[in-house]
């Protein structure tokens, strides 16, 4: 065969197609020479050849390698000399990427049908797109015996496992425990995507799923194995935000167009608002849905209040300095916070119990199934060693009838004596050294069943309430951007309206100009305040050229004060503005912002004392002369923008308001 033009090139391509079919290096560096036809040819033969004659597993060392429902099985040979069966999830070592079997993934079983193992080679239909596809993997190319223990070797994982375990008492004997390192850590080299999403796909299957507009329905599996139908309305739980779909918001469906639902995905075409395009999306369900015994639910349910969102869409957790940081303390003594992370942490619980108490029942079952194993085939010898020293013992007494018809009773008699005593003896040392050791071997299994299960239980828990967390955090962090985006559109249309303010008031500044002095503020510009001197004007020293310019014209227009122009700056804070303002904030910030423009209504267009309640608000008495009102006025105000105590949109509307109430300040107390 190797005299032909592909069998001399295979003889160059043994040792590369060993490393490209059977995960082995090759046995030289030389690469092979062979042209395109030919590589057609050639991978053609090593893929039919591959399928039926996949390198086996080392004869020596591993006997009659079989599949347990997803765990590959194996009787391994310990250092010992014995064999004992060893156990590993393939789901946690293999997935599967467009039909074809890949090293390194996970959850093939999901994605697999009519599975089979001959020898090493596992074979499969694995589901592309719509199609299914047949594939076979070799597992001795990366599964191998040590110690009687099935290991893994030259795989790279797709993610990065969780962290390593805490430690705990060893075992007595590592053989004891082979089979359990291997099985109970079923999520030992997974992430969390893969212990999330492992349970779920295990109590509902893909092809249990349908999606009607935007009810999901689903056949759940209860415990006790049967099937239960369960739906949820998906758009109370999904929402558009700038072209994506997020969990956390609502009503998707009216956004969106052509929505289904592809394994475990849905999918939609919806409009993106920046670009203006029809963009698809797509959401993974497996992250933010559950079943328990049949029942179809969420991971994180809706919030019963808003105080959460309160909490950290407001800046209560901001330490006061002239540059703001974040202050953790606040948000963790919270009692919003404590309520909604303890929901969060009993709900991960029940989740745990219900997903791990079925796979470690079954595992603890194969393990003491394996550790007594070779018990119960001694158990079985003897009772054969029993029987048939029964039909010795007949056998002989027909013989000893036939030869010895005389004497056959005192015969008889001894022959039974000499068996009784030996199936006594046999009977005692098998107690002793069969039943005794059983026991202390079923304890030793108990105890690193235990410990394995301790180990699970808490990767699994944390692993969990993590994701919970990461959840309930993507549902604020979807909120505050929207809230940002209505602030930024607040924030456009209030710097619209103090620019035309601002050119109403420059347009009108030489009417103001005898009664007002000026002094910079944060914006750079000259603000109006009361007099000091209530005859001229006094200016504080700036850069600003127009300063000079300013007090020259004012002196010179003194008299030219007019009423109009008096009623015009009404306007710039007048009762219809601050609606307009008022109208654009969210709920929350109404409050305040309405006492604000009730007392600033009360002072421009009144023109008298404060009501008592304001005064009440900002701590002073009806003895407290005006001036004082409102300086304390201003300082309330102001510590209402520092402190942040309210969302931006209700920042950016405080310090338009401020910036009006400074306008006012020196015309009132000129006025009085």
């Amino acid at each position: 065969m190797f005299n032909s033009p592909i069998g001399r090139n295979l003889g160059n391509f043994n040792s590369t197609s060993s490393y490209l079919i059977y995960g082995r290096p090759p046995y030289n560096d030389r690469e092979p020479e062979f042209s395109n036809s030919q590589n057609a040819a050639i991978s053609l033969f090593v893929v039919k050849r591959f399928q039926f004659e996949a390198m086996p597993f080392n004869p020596t060392t591993c006997h009659n390698p079989r599949l347990v429902e997803d765990f590959l099985t194996i009787e391994c040979r310990c250092q010992n000399g014995q064999f004992r069966d060893s156990s590993l999830n393939l789901t946690t070592i293999l997935g599967v990427v467009n039909g074809r079997f890949k090293w390194g993934g996970r959850g093939f079983f999901s994605h697999a049908r009519n599975t089979s193992l001959a020898g090493s080679a596992l074979s499969a239909e694995l589901k592309n797109g719509d199609r299914w596809e047949f594939d076979t993997v070799d597992l001795s190319a990366h599964i191998r015996d040590n110690d009687g223990v099935l290991e893994v070797f030259g795989v790279t994982m797709d993610s990065p496992g969780v962290g390593p375990p805490p430690a705990f008492p060893k075992a007595p004997n590592a053989s004891q425990t082979s089979s359990t390192t291997t099985r109970t850590t079923r999520f030992s080299s997974s992430s969390s995507e893969s212990r999330s999403s492992y349970y779920f796909k295990k109590t509902v299957s893909a092809d249990k799923l349908r999606l009607q507009e935007s009810v999901l329905h689903a056949e759940c599996r209860k415990a006790d194995g049967s099937l239960a139908s369960s739906t949820i309305d998906l758009d109370e739980y999904i929402g558009v935000v700038s072209g994506k779909l997020v969990w956390g918001r609502k009503r998707f469906r009216s956004k969106c167009t052509n929505i289904r639902l592809e394994e475990y995905t849905i999918k939609v075409e919806c409009r993106d608002e920046e670009t203006h395009s029809s963009v698809t999306a797509d959401l993974d369900l497996t992250r933010y849905l559950q079943v328990y015994d049949g029942i179809l639910g969420v991971k994180v349910a809706e919030a019963s209040n808003a105080e959460l969102s309160n909490l950290f869409s407001e800046a209560r957790w901001m330490k006061l300095k002239v540059v703001t940081e974040p202050d953790a303390s606040v948000v963790v003594k919270n009692p919003a916070f404590k309520a909604a992370f303890s929901s969060l942490a009993e709900l991960t619980s029940k989740h745990v119990v219900t997903e791990m108490s079925e796979d470690l029942e079954k595992s603890v079952a194969m393990e003491i199934k394996e550790a007594m194993g070779d018990k119960i085939k001694a158990q079985v010898t003897k009772v054969v060693a029993e029987a048939l020293s029964e039909q010795v013992r007949s056998e002989m007494e027909r013989k000893v009838e036939e030869s010895f018809a005389v004497a056959k009773k005192a015969v008889i008699e001894a022959c039974n004596q000499v068996v009784d005593a030996a199936v006594n003896n046999v009977t005692i040392q098998c107690t002793e050294s069969i039943i005794g050791p059983m026991t202390d071997e079923i304890l030793a299994k108990c105890d690193a069943a235990v410990s394995s299960t301790v180990k699970e239980v808490t990767d699994t828990a944390i692993s969990h309430f993590q994701e919970r967390v990461e959840i309930l955090m993507e549902r604020e962090i979807a909120s505050a951007a929207l809230r940002r985006a209505r602030t930024e559109a607040t924030f456009l249309k209030l710097m619209a309206e103090a620019q035309s303010g601002l050119e109403f008031f420059f347009d009108n500044w030489n009417a103001f100009m005898p009664y007002l002095e000026y002094e910079i503020d944060f914006y750079g510009l000259a603000i109006p305040t009361a007099r000091s001197d209530g005859v001229g004007l006094s200016f504080i020293e700036t850069d600003n050229d127009k300063a000079t310019e300013l007090e020259k014209h004012t002196r010179e227009k003194e008299v030219e004060y007019s009423k109009s122009s008096w009623h015009a700056m009404k306007k710039i804070c007048s009762k219809n503005a601050m609606k307009n303002v008022f109208h654009s904030l969210d709920n929350n910030d109404k409050p305040v912002l309405s006492l604000i423009t009730n007392i600033l209504e009360e002072i421009v267009v009144q023109q008298k004392t404060v009501h008592a309640d304001y005064r009440a608000v900002l701590g002073l008495t009806k003895n407290d002369p005006e001036a004082k009102f409102l300086k304390k006025f201003v300082i309330f105000v102001e510590e209402l923008i520092l402190t942040s105590n309210y969302s931006h949109s209700l920042n950016i509307s405080m310090t338009s308001l401020m910036f009006k109430f400074k306008l006012l300040t020196g015309i009132l107390q000129q006025n009085r």
